[in-house]
């Protein structure tokens, strides 16, 4: 059993508020935890900030695409854009034991969704940037009778 859905926005700040609530929905109709819930939406939100904010070396709008869905015990994020090679996650590793000021800017996000989300990768194919996430559930939906 799968269940699947996407949405397409555009590269500006404020359409991270549909994905929020189209995150929120997915997670109501399938019974998500809260914690995963949360992961979801702190990923979806440093991923998707990064490439509206950075990916882009013009001001056009541009579609970026996500995508959930279940698989047996895991759900799965995937995040298509056709921005700017970038591959987030061979990003420096932040200091996490120096004070604010002495923080190098940059990578804690990314550094935050590596280690709440149970897997990620990153993919350029034709063009385009591909980022799959995975968070792992203890509920098998294919047990799911509702």
């Amino acid at each position: 059993m799968s269940i699947s859905t996407n949405i397409e926005i555009e590269n500006k700040l404020e359409e991270l508020l549909k994905v929020a609530r189209f995150t929120q929905e997915f997670s109501v109709t399938n019974n998500l935890s809260i914690d995963c819930l949360s992961a979801l939406n702190l990923s979806l939100e440093e991923c998707l900030t990064n490439t509206m904010k950075y990916g882009y070396s013009d001001s056009s709008l541009h579609k970026i695409n996500v995508e959930l869905w279940i698989d047996k015990y895991s759900v799965r994020v995937r995040i298509t854009d056709d921005g700017l090679m970038f591959n987030p996650f061979i990003s420096h590793v932040p200091k996490l034991d120096v004070g604010i000021n002495e923080q190098n800017i940059g990578g804690l996000g990314v550094h935050l969704v590596k280690n709440i989300m149970d897997s990620y990768q990153y993919f350029r194919i034709e063009n385009k940037n591909i980022i799959l996430l995975t968070k792992h559930q203890t509920k098998n939906w294919s047990d799911n009778d509702s």
